[in-house]
């Protein structure tokens, strides 16, 4: 297994992954379904192109990606846009590698303050963050 970074360009390599991700959200979100369902990579990507920066790093096992993680930084502020494991390999250490890679990253470019956005329903992964010293800063509700 390795991990490798990926530019925005690259980005597509992770489309598979992104769409099991997407669908986990569809399926525990309570209020958002429609959402998720409405939700394509394209938009994803288009919304990424806002960042001053985006990197992806990959854990590949021989040719075949397993897991991901999405970072930008937008001014002085990072943040963990999306990341995702494959079900047959969670519990393997792989997110805490991508974390301290993503980590690292944002330390080389100088980034203090980092954020990660947990969708409604995926609240399972929040003690993930917390290892990572993430805190719980605000809850937003929203009414479209």
């Amino acid at each position: 297994m390795e991990i490798i970074q990926l530019s925005l360009n690259e980005i597509g390599a992770v489309r598979p992954l992104w769409q099991l991700l997407n669908a986990t959200h569809f399926h525990h979100s309570n209020h958002w379904k429609s959402h998720f369902k409405n939700l394509t990579f394209q938009k994803r990507i288009e919304a990424l192109q806002q960042a001053d920066e985006v990197t992806v790093f990959v854990v590949r096992q021989e040719d075949i990606i397993i897991g991901y993680c999405i970072a930008s930084i937008k001014g002085k502020i990072g943040e963990i846009d999306s990341l995702f494991i494959k079900e047959s390999h969670r519990g393997s250490e792989l997110g805490k590698l991508l974390m301290t890679r993503c980590k690292q990253w944002f330390e080389d470019q100088a980034i203090q303050e980092l954020k990660v956005e947990v969708a409604e329903g995926n609240e399972a992964v929040l003690p993930f963050y917390e290892m990572f010293g993430f805190k719980k800063y605000m809850t937003i509700l929203r009414k479209i």
